[in-house]
């Protein structure tokens, strides 16, 4: 899914009043979580940093593939929406969906794609740079 493609998607299911660049920051904020907390922390993760898009990216793929891609990133665009325009009841239950379908598609990728060896996540040795969050074992567990 394309940036312009959730952002379409979006608009016809929910009409609101915020522009294209609110929504692409927005979906930037979403696709450095995904990268973060998800994608980096397994093999075959790209190099580099995580993705920052403007609106002369509209074309670009978003990081989560279908099929969880329009659940994750219309839902997410959908709650934002909502908080900003402080409906919180609306908020609370399209926060609800997003963070159902965000775990679908984690879940899934944890399942299918191994995670980053040789010092386990990156930042332990595995190339993506950061503190360790796993403490260092001073050797083999004693019983």
């Amino acid at each position: 899914m394309t940036i312009s493609e959730a952002i379409a998607r979006c608009d016809l299911v929910k009409p609101n009043q915020f522009d294209d660049q609110t929504k692409v920051e927005w979906l930037t904020r979403l696709d450095g979580k995904v990268w973060w907390d998800v994608i980096r922390s397994h093999e075959g993760a790209p190099e580099g940093e995580m993705p920052r898009y403007t609106t002369a990216d509209m074309e670009k793929t978003l990081l989560v593939p279908d099929p969880y891609a329009e659940e994750v990133y219309v839902r997410y665009l959908q709650s934002m929406i909502d908080l900003e325009n402080a409906e919180i009841s609306k908020y609370n239950q399209s926060a609800a969906m997003y963070n159902a379908a965000y775990q679908v598609f984690a879940a899934w990728y944890n399942r299918t794609h191994l995670p980053v060896s040789a010092g386990g996540p990156r930042g332990c040795g595995g190339g993506g740079g950061g503190p360790c969050p796993l403490p260092v074992s001073a050797g083999p567990l004693q019983i």
